[in-house]
């Protein structure tokens, strides 16, 4: 890695892209990080276009969208390690199945459902959500040989990152520009399609105590299903944290910061 001098700053490490193709030239890594970015994608889109669909086309409050977001992601926390189970015992397709069929039908039918049913209905789908945050780990811990993980992992946490910045964007331009329907209807189709495309090539992942060269000592995919979900949330009470404090005039500054 190059070392720039800088006055006052002292030594800054330039990180060189050519550290992160020996990754993407593994057999499998670039496929699979390209359709788990297009799984993560509607997720961060999910919250925004409920509140402006919940705000605007349903005509209730703030708090009332509020809850139906609390629901879902109340939801997905809750089912990370169970769904992390069943990847462990049955393999990822048949769970990769139930999700995309469950995420893509709500989605699409959540334009169209009264307040009281999407509320219902938020909590067993965020239950069902494609675990694309888990799957994504464990796929890249079955694909990559142990000394170039943390690299790969490094690349992940781009690629989610990424996600953060485009999907709420793209949501509020479709939700302004078309309706928070037709957004809620792309984004179950968002959810299908990646799903589909993963079950289709269907990548390796680890099994407890596997069978795999060279996973030895890897976690189990409920292990990291809800390390994976407790991150969502935390990045998700950010935000709301955040956007409470630009709402009332001042930031609140995260715990342990000083």
């Amino acid at each position: 890695m190059a070392c720039t001098a800088v006055p006052g700053s002292g030594c800054v490490r330039e990180v060189a892209l050519k550290s992160y193709l020996p990754v993407l030239r593994i057999p499998g890594v670039p496929t699979s990080m390209l359709l788990m970015f297009a799984a993560r994608l509607p997720m961060t889109a999910t919250g925004i276009t409920l509140t402006l669909h919940v705000v605007g086309d349903l005509g209730r409050g703030y708090g009332a969208a509020g809850l139906v977001g609390t629901a879902t992601m109340a939801g997905t926390a809750l089912a990370a390690p169970l769904l992390g189970r069943m990847i462990d015992r049955h393999g990822l397709r048949p769970v990769l199945a139930v999700c995309g069929t469950v995420s893509g039908v709500f989605w699409i039918a959540a334009g169209h459902l009264p307040y009281e049913v999407l509320l219902v209905a938020a909590l067993p789908a965020g239950a069902l959500v494609v675990p694309a945050g888990s799957v994504a780990r464990q796929v890249l811990t079955a694909l990559v040989p142990e000394r170039q993980r943390r690299t790969a992992f490094s690349l992940d946490m781009m690629s989610l990152e990424l996600t953060y910045m485009t999907g709420p964007v793209a949501a509020i331009a479709l939700t302004t520009q078309v309706s928070s329907t037709a957004t809620l209807t792309v984004i179950g189709l968002a959810f299908a399609a990646p799903a589909g495309a993963l079950m289709w090539l269907d990548p390796p992942v680890p099994r407890p105590g596997g069978g795999r060269p060279g996973l030895r000592g890897a976690p189990p995919a409920a292990d990291v299903g809800q390390q994976a979900a407790r991150g969502d949330a935390a990045r998700g009470h950010g935000r709301v944290v955040r956007a409470r404090g630009h709402r009332t005039g001042h930031r609140r500054r995260p715990a342990g910061v000083g």
